[in-house]
């Protein structure tokens, strides 16, 4: 029989639920940018790939563009800072910011997002923290700091879920969706 989850594997769990309920349309695309990934983290690659997605990887940190350069969910990394990219990324079906948003500020925020939604063929998912979750440079990552602390209603024109309690740390999530077809 099995176990009890454990948090982190429930934490998952729920915010591949909200996902799901909101971006029924998911099924539809075949190609996804995915912004932002460590060797620890990749939150919905296999979920993803199984769902026979084509994957481009854009991580602003060498190291972890390297190691992903390996992992067979990945078509193709790019080691870039999104920001500085974004008008050449080409036209996904899908864009996915997964635990990222939060790593730019709010200003670079505005500037970036509007120009992922007109990349985006069907749609662009974002998932940050819920509130303030204070984080800095972490495993030698600059890149890994919290530069602003979401709420729901910074997503304008997107359907919002959120899960947990704002500043709940790593155990509350915004999820949001916005299509773009």
């Amino acid at each position: 029989m099995g176990g009890a989850m454990n948090p982190h594997e429930k934490q998952e769990r729920d915010r591949l639920r909200v996902l799901l309920k909101l971006v029924p349309q998911i099924a539809d695309g075949k190609t996804c940018l995915y912004i932002g990934a460590s060797k620890s983290r990749f939150q919905l690659g296999a979920w993803l790939h199984e769902a026979g997605y084509e994957i481009t990887l854009i991580e602003a940190f060498p190291e972890n563009a390297a190691y992903y350069t390996k992992d067979e969910r990945v078509s193709k990394v790019v080691c870039a800072n999104i920001i500085a990219i974004a008008d050449t990324i080409g036209h996904p079906d899908i864009i996915v910011w997964w635990h990222g948003p939060e790593h730019v500020t709010r200003q670079e925020m505005g500037y970036v997002l509007p120009k992922l939604e007109s990349r985006a063929r069907i749609g662009v998912i974002l998932a940050t923290p819920y509130g303030r979750y204070v984080q800095g440079k972490a495993y030698g990552n600059p890149w890994e700091r919290h530069l602003w602390h979401p709420m729901p209603e910074d997503f304008e024109g997107y359907e919002v879920e959120t899960i947990g309690e704002p500043g709940d740390g790593p155990q509350s999530c915004i999820v949001a969706w916005k299509e773009t077809i």
